[in-house]
């Protein structure tokens, strides 16, 4: 929370300086791994709920229910601008996650530069919130109006209070019209602040308390401000009023989010929050369990806040049992800047160092890191090669190799230093925590973002959706000369993502097992003895996949992790077109 250090009137924001040249570079390399071939992926059945209704709503039809209003809102003004696809339905998420890599900017007099340079890396190619930003959903949104939401405290502190509520309620707005998730943060807001005012009313004030009620006191007693902020939910939920089913929708959103707080309503893999925050995001969840120490040690109530945001949304996630990464997203800015915290507190406490030493050290323990990979990757795969022969002594080798790096850098730092030692393991941490966020958010959304064995991966679509699409309309051409002209009668149970790509054609929901009629096509769910139908040709096309193990026993997660090779088995959900020849 906003307190009274370095108060000023100004935000301190960096000129052209290698700062800004490093914060540009994030950006761009942010907007590059978000928008690379942003519809190469079919639209999952969750998307396709969403752009379908967006489409359907610009032809003159129905929205339906269960849309959240302002990715709704984003997908029908990709749509009106560049025509209606999976990249252009995707539009809104990619712009503001790239955007969300500039949250941590604003708070550089709370996290240090160093600091805010982290956590905006951290942002940036997060697996995560890549993955949300490529995804037609509200996570990513509702993390950049909550982002604002950071922005417009940090203005407060500084006495900004008008451009601070104008900053503040639009990121509100945003959040809480993007995803149920967003309540979270006000049920954490609303029981952080409910606690410092008893303990202030108790005679045992938070550090730094005083300070804080005395900056947001005049921002949270203006009765106008509320009044403008409900104004503007309005235009923004109901598509600038042309949508006013918008309203209903965002309040079911606070519906949704309380379905999902009853213990285990959505399921039962408790284990999901706190596995998949390792499998994806070991160097931000390291961090900001660091960042949450540091911060209870300072006792500073902003960083504490920011300690709080990130426990509370974890146990909520894991009371709901789901197997879902909505949430986890929302988890992602909290401990993302609280790692931020924790690198700039580290590189505050390094010392001047001989950096020849440094990089023997590097070297050193450098091979060591890689001899342990190179040993567990090999123990964790299944290949047959001449290495596999003693699978005990590959076990023994990943086992020791950590204990004898432990060995080298307390001996390093006996013969030759302290500071040598903080360098050279920070720097080679650092580097591996990096390079493993790196390595995730590329084979996550550029290579397996429909594998179901992916965690965040949930049911994916399948690619041969796309190549079916594309058969009927070039059989569409050869029966009726045009390529969408040929009548398609659709089984009415199969999800919306079949008649998402099958808008541009007449289609005719059918109930499962009726009589087919005289359309020119029939696509049906598989079945094992499915009957022949006089006058058609059947060809099979996959629809999705599901697992109900992604990762599958201990070895396969690991190689899994290690290689992308592995995992547990995979269901697959075929469909049956049925043409007439």
């Amino acid at each position: 929370m906003p307190d009274r250090a370095e108060t000023t009137t100004q935000a301190d924001w960096p000129g052209l300086t290698l700062e800004a040249v490093l914060y540009a570079a994030l950006v761009l390399g942010a907007a590059l791994i978000r928008f690379f071939d942003l519809g190469r992926w079919p639209l999952l059945t969750s998307e396709a709920q969403q752009a379908l209704a967006a489409w359907r709503f610009l032809q003159g039809q129905g929205v339906g229910t269960n849309v959240a209003p302002l990715p709704f809102d984003g997908a029908l003004l990709s749509f009106f601008a560049f025509g209606a696809g999976d990249g252009a339905a995707r539009l809104l998420p990619a712009l503001l996650g790239t955007a969300l890599v500039l949250a941590p900017l604003p708070l550089r007099r709370h996290l240090g530069r160093w600091g805010a340079l982290a956590a905006a890396f951290m942002l940036a190619f997060s697996p995560t919130l890549v993955y949300y930003s490529r995804t037609l959903a509200g996570p990513v949104p509702a993390l950049a109006g909550l982002g604002a939401v950071l922005w417009g405290l940090e203005l407060a502190g500084r006495r900004q209070i008008a451009t601070a509520k104008l900053v503040g309620g639009a990121g509100l707005v945003v959040a809480l019209t993007s995803s149920p998730w967003a309540y979270t943060f006000l049920l954490v807001a609303a029981g952080y602040f409910g606690l410092g005012y008893l303990a202030s009313r108790r005679g045992r004030p938070w550090p730094g308390w005083a300070a804080s009620g005395d900056v947001l006191r005049p921002v949270l007693r203006d009765g106008q401000a509320w009044a403008v902020l409900g104004l503007l939910a309005v235009p923004l939920s109901t598509a600038l009023l042309t949508n006013i089913g918008g309203v209903q929708a965002t309040l079911d959103l606070f519906g949704a989010w309380l379905a999902r707080l009853v213990p285990g309503g959505a399921g039962r893999d408790w284990l999901y929050p706190v596995t998949t925050l390792a499998y994806y995001e070991l160097g931000v969840l390291l961090l900001g369990l660091a960042g949450i120490v540091i911060a209870l040690r300072r006792g500073d109530p902003w960083t504490r806040f920011l300690g709080a945001w990130a426990l509370v949304a974890l146990v909520l996630a894991t009371l709901s049992g789901a197997r879902d990464g909505g949430p986890l997203a929302l988890i992602i800015l909290p401990l993302a800047l609280l790692g931020g915290l924790s690198v700039n507190a580290l590189v505050e406490r390094l010392e001047r160092p001989q950096w020849a030493w440094v990089g023997i050290g590097l070297v050193v323990f450098g091979a060591l890191v890689g001899f342990w990979w190179l040993n567990l990757t090999t123990y964790s795969t299944p290949y047959a090669d001449m290495l596999q022969r003693d699978r005990q002594l590959l076990g023994l080798l990943a086992a020791v190799t950590p204990l004898i790096l432990a060995g080298a850098i307390a001996a390093f730092r006996s013969w030759v230093g302290r500071a040598e030692t903080a360098w050279a393991t920070g720097i080679l941490g650092l580097a591996l925590l990096a390079s493993l966020l790196l390595r995730s958010s590329v084979t996550l959304n550029l290579a397996h973002a429909r594998d179901a064995r992916e965690r965040l991966v949930v049911a994916p679509t399948s690619l041969g959706l796309k190549d079916m699409v594309r058969f009927l309309e070039d059989w569409s051409v050869r029966t009726t000369l045009d390529q969408h002209t040929l009548t398609i009668a659709v089984q009415d149970d199969l999800g919306p993502e079949v008649f998402w790509y099958l808008r541009e054609f007449p289609v005719r929901a059918i109930r499962p097992g009726a009589a087919p009629t005289t359309d020119g096509a029939l696509l049906l769910s598989a079945g094992q003895d499915t009957p022949a139908l006089s006058g058609y040709v059947r060809q099979r096309y996959r629809l999705g996949t599901s697992s109900a193990a992604p990762l599958g026993s201990g070895r396969a997660a690991l190689s899994m992790w290690l290689i992308g090779e592995g995992g547990g088995p995979v269901q697959p959900e075929a469909i049956e077109l049925w043409v007439k020849p």
